[in-house]
Formats: C-alpha cells, structure tokens, sequence
C-alpha cells in the first residue's frame, strides 16, 4: 500500500495526457527487480533518474541506476533535470558504431516531435599517437648513428595524423547525415572536435545548454562482454544534462513500438 501511494501521482499527470499507465511492485533489490522485470516484459525504454533521494553532485551516479544500465541491454533515458520541450537542443555522439548510428535514429525520432535543433557530433583523441610516436622518436635517438630531426618530424607526424583523424569524423558525420536524414529535413550542426572524448562531449553540451545528449551503449571498438563503454559511462557521469543511451544490436535499428502499454 505504501508503495502503490508512491505511484498514485503519476496517474493524473498520465490520464491529462492520455497516456495509458501500468503500475507494478515489486519485491527484492531494486536493481534485480528492474532486470526481471525487464526479462519478463521487455519495453522500447527504461527511464530513470541518476540518484535516487540523494542530492544530484558531478560524477555521482546511484548504484541502482549504474547496475540497472550495465546490466541490462536496453534503451535507457538517465533523467538528470527537467527537459525544454519547446525548441530543445540534441546532441548525438557518433563513432561509426552500430550502436551510435541507432542512437542518431533515435534523436532524429524525437527531434522530428519537438522541433528540435540537433548537433551530430564526433571526437578523435590523438594523444595515443603522439605518445607511440614520442617512445618512438626517444629509442631511434638512443640508436648508434641514428640522425633524427625530432622537433620537424613530430610536428609533421602531428599533423598528418590529425588532418587523417578529423577526415575520418567528417567522413563518419556525413555518411550518418546521408543515412538517416531526408531530403528536406532541416539540417543538422556537425561538429569535429580533437581532446579527451568524454570531456570534450561534455564541455560542448554544457557550452550550448543541451537539452538532452545521445550516445551508443559500447563503441566502434567494443568486443564481447563489455557492459557498457567507458566514455559513455562518463558522460552518464558528467554530462550536464539528461542521457539517452541505445541498447546495442546487429543492425543498431532503432523503431518504436506501437499500441503497446
């Protein structure tokens, strides 16, 4: 009973909208109860706020709501404040992944709804390379008879590599646009940006005040068995605003289910 009376709130805001509602308890863990639940019935969407009754702090996420999206491969709304309905703004994260191109579905889905403005976004990271490439330049210098002009030649394996990284994104922006949006569809921002990846998203979608960010569950990289991909993780973390994450598939398709409860 005390439960149900937790529920009974939601009904009006339900019924004024017209939108049909279910409620259920259950007993147990939470983040069990949410798994089985989901076993049993499925769903197009789980939605969930990021900590409970405790109050929202940077980086923190509840157990319940970490354990519930890594243990379970749904499409997953991570509510962090309020939406904008009028006009939002969407970020979507993409990589060449399956899973970031249902994500890109997906916000075409609800952007086409809400008339929203939506930003397509990739990052590339070329610290890796630059610290291959400094290991490198540090053993040839060690090696007898070995002449190597460092500063000229990492300056131009810099650059090469950033000039191929960023064509890679732009690539991968273009090819998603031409996939998912129609002629006529009113265009998105595309935006290549070079930095920590998960950092980089974040700064972004705070410097625009989005609304609402998108992201794969795993990325281009993900092999069998990863729960989830770390910099996804993060952006559940840090992203300053609400999180929708695609469940991964073979075809990262993405179509909501109709006449369904």
């Amino acid at each position: 009973t005390i439960s149900l009376s937790y529920l009974k709130p939601l009904e009006g805001a339900f019924n004024a909208a017209g939108i049909p509602l279910r409620t259920k308890v259950m007993e147990g863990k939470n983040f069990k109860a949410i798994a089985n639940m989901l076993a049993e019935e499925g769903g197009d969407l789980v939605v969930m706020g990021t900590s409970g009754f405790q109050p929202p702090r940077e980086g923190f996420v509840g157990s319940v709501c970490l354990r519930s999206l890594r243990g379970n491969n749904q499409n997953f709304l991570i509510i962090k404040r309020p939406f904008r309905f009028h006009e939002p703004r969407y970020v979507v994260c993409l990589d060449g992944s399956p899973s970031a191109l249902s994500a890109l579905k997906m916000a075409k889905f609800f952007a086409d709804r809400y008339e929203a403005k939506l930003h397509l976004l990739y990052i590339f990271d070329s610290s890796l390379h630059r610290e291959v490439f400094g290991r490198l330049k540090h053993s040839l210098i060690e090696s007898e008879g070995f002449t190597f002009n460092s500063e000229e030649q990492e300056k131009f394996h810099d650059e090469f590599i950033e000039r191929g990284l960023e064509g890679v994104g732009n690539l991968i922006l273009n090819n998603a646009e031409r996939e998912v949006f129609d002629r006529g569809s009113k265009p998105p921002v595309k935006s290549v940006l070079q930095g920590r990846i998960y950092k980089k998203i974040c700064d972004y979608v705070f410097g625009i005040e989005a609304d609402l960010v998108f992201v794969g569950r795993t990325g281009r990289h993900a092999v069998k068995g990863v729960e989830i991909g770390s910099v996804t993780e993060n952006v559940v973390r840090f992203s300053s605003c609400s999180v929708l994450i695609s469940k991964n598939g073979e075809q990262g398709e993405w179509i909501p289910s109709k006449n369904k409860d």
